[in-house]
């Protein structure tokens, strides 16, 4: 009588199987994940695209800067010589 409980189990063992198993997920559920999958991807490409730009922009912003305020400087003091310390009226 040991062998109909034996090494298969019996039918409490069946029982547990099927609770440990989750729902099949239906069509709804399957599109609604590739969307969320495929928008991580997506935000997760534009974050990494607008990552380098802000980096390259950082890179050389300073020179571009400093070349700007050197040619305004120029201009006034050619619009505006008696701001130039080298010119003089007499």
């Amino acid at each position: 009588m040991a062998d109909k409980g034996g090494a298969k189990g019996g039918a409490g063992e069946e029982g547990k199987e099927g609770e440990d198993k989750e729902p099949e997920k239906g069509c709804c559920d399957k599109y609604a994940e590739c969307l969320v999958v495929t928008g991580k991807a997506v935000y997760s490409c534009c974050l990494a695209i607008c990552t380098c730009i802000r980096e390259c922009l950082a890179f050389i912003w300073y020179p571009c800067k400093e070349r700007c305020c050197g040619c305004l400087d120029n201009c006034d003091k050619h619009y505006n010589q008696w701001k130039d310390e080298g010119f003089t009226d007499v």
